[in-house]
């Protein structure tokens, strides 16, 4: 199974569109993840029905031209249940044709940590009953000091540690990525420039009592400020030749 993940900033700009299709055609993506898409209830229903011969989805509208989450995924790979959801995260129960199941959490995260804080509860609520969990998307964080470039010094304050708690305690892994550092960037110019690595991935260890391997792939950026993610999950000790497994 593939899935594309990315912070989209507007789901109707022609240009990231184009962007986004060629990343799922190259990469033989069966799961689609968009942050802030900016959609309204009634443009998230046409968005969605517009890849309807192909694609199901799920959404959550924005607030005007602020926020909002889109899931897609392929009918031919999956069919994935939603199970809650609001403006933070979009969670579901995903069934393959193969016959595997797990969850998935479609997330974006607030800016403001007190409200990040309300999404961390949130996941730590979901009952996952020994099924493999995927949390992806744009975490709206960084970790640790090295996972930022530019601007204010780091501090490891109250908004870093909801985080590592929320992973600490929930028992989530994380591992390392290929390709570029950062996953954002401001788009400025020299000194005035910041990166983060913002968008990430987390799992549970059912995943590993499974024996598969969960790959990040941190994507090119073109002039938008978020890279997308490819996250790969494969069986250890098989390659992908084409076909499509869970």
């Amino acid at each position: 199974m593939k899935c594309i993940s990315w912070n989209i900033r507007g789901a109707l700009k022609k240009g990231a569109l184009a962007f986004l299709w060629n990343m799922v055609k190259n990469n033989n993506v069966d799961l689609l993840i968009l942050q802030e898409t900016h959609l309204i209830s009634s443009e998230a229903d046409d968005f969605i029905f517009r890849y309807r011969r192909n694609w199901k989805g799920e959404f959550y509208q924005s607030t005007g031209r602020s926020g909002g989450i889109i899931i897609l995924w392929r009918k031919s790979a999956m069919e994935i249940r939603c199970i809650h959801k609001n403006d933070q995260g979009i969670n579901g129960v995903a069934k393959c044709t193969d016959g595997s199941v797990f969850i998935i959490s479609g997330v974006y995260a607030s800016t403001n940590y007190r409200k990040r804080k309300q999404l961390w509860d949130f996941l730590s609520e979901v009952n996952t009953e020994h099924i493999p969990w995927l949390i992806i998307g744009d975490m709206n964080c960084i970790r640790e000091g090295n996972e930022k470039m530019g601007g204010r010094e780091f501090n490891y304050n109250y908004a870093v540690s909801g985080c590592n708690t929320f992973i600490e305690e929930v028992g989530l892994w994380e591992d390392e990525f290929s390709g570029p550092q950062f996953t954002w960037t401001n788009n400025r110019k020299r000194a005035a420039r910041i990166q983060a690595r913002l968008d990430r991935v987390l799992y549970s260890g059912e995943w590993l009592d499974k024996n598969y391997v969960i790959k990040v792939k941190h994507l090119q950026r073109l002039e938008y400020d978020h890279r997308p993610l490819l996250v790969t999950c494969e069986k250890e000790g098989r390659k992908n030749n084409g076909e499509k497994y869970l």
